[in-house]
């Protein structure tokens, strides 16, 4: 029994192995590294031509912390719990777009930013972790959808991870307002960046995406190493 039971974990750690062999390896070591790299990043936000008739200009963002990088795992912030945001269940861009408005009934709007006349507005010296951004007042925009960004993302390209991102909110003309760049939420990372986090799977349009992968790659990488001592007793 007792050697039929090694057996099993035994094939169990070469699926392990195999999986994290498939290419995804820089994600899992940056993901280890993030907490002893560098430990802060920036978001810059860039909005695209609206609705007929509106303005980029005077747009005003507030921006939350609401959740930890603890030991490759996302931590919501105690003020943020009664939301029960679970980022682990986030597997699509709508899960992402409900987390982002349950956990905007909490956010507080003492942290804001203003876009310039070019529809441009930057958050500098940003720890990592999760951030929360909304629209305090949307002066002469379309309407902004809640979204979330963590600091740092992964670089699909670049194979690394990213501490200044380039965020493009998604956003819906007022009726009846005609859209003239409708763009769904992405982050850019760099010229080569694909659209990555907010929080999702690899693959989605664009949502914390890889960087939870890693994060996950992360966790398997202990798990196999508590397997390899269970085989070796």
């Amino acid at each position: 029994m007792k050697k039929s039971r090694k057996f099993s974990v035994l094939i169990l750690l070469i699926l392990i192995l195999s999986f994290a062999g498939s290419g995804i390896v820089s994600a899992e070591e940056s993901a280890e590294n993030v907490e002893t790299a560098k430990k802060y990043g920036s978001i810059e936000i860039e909005l695209t031509d609206g609705g007929v008739g509106t303005s980029k200009e005077g747009v005003v963002f507030s921006y939350s912390y609401v959740a930890d990088l603890v030991h490759g795992e996302y931590r919501l912030l105690d003020r943020y719990k009664e939301s029960r945001v679970d980022f682990e269940q986030i597997k699509h861009a709508k899960d992402m777009e409900e987390a982002a408005k349950k956990l905007a009934k909490y956010a507080d709007d003492e942290k804001q930013v203003i876009t310039d006349k070019n529809g441009k507005a930057e958050i500098r010296e940003l720890p990592i972790g999760v951030y929360l951004i909304i629209v305090a007042d949307k002066a002469d925009y379309d309407e902004i959808t809640p979204f979330l960004v963590a600091i740092p993302t992964f670089s699909d390209t670049e194979k690394e991870m990213k501490y200044d991102l380039r965020i493009l909110p998604k956003h819906t003309p007022n009726p009846p307002g005609k859209i003239v760049t409708e763009t769904p939420p992405t982050v850019k990372t760099g010229d080569s960046a694909k659209s990555a986090l907010y929080l999702g799977l690899a693959g989605t349009a664009g949502f914390l995406a890889v960087a939870v992968i890693a994060m996950l790659r992360y966790q398997h990488k202990k798990r196999k190493a508590e397997l390899e001592r269970e085989i070796k007793e």
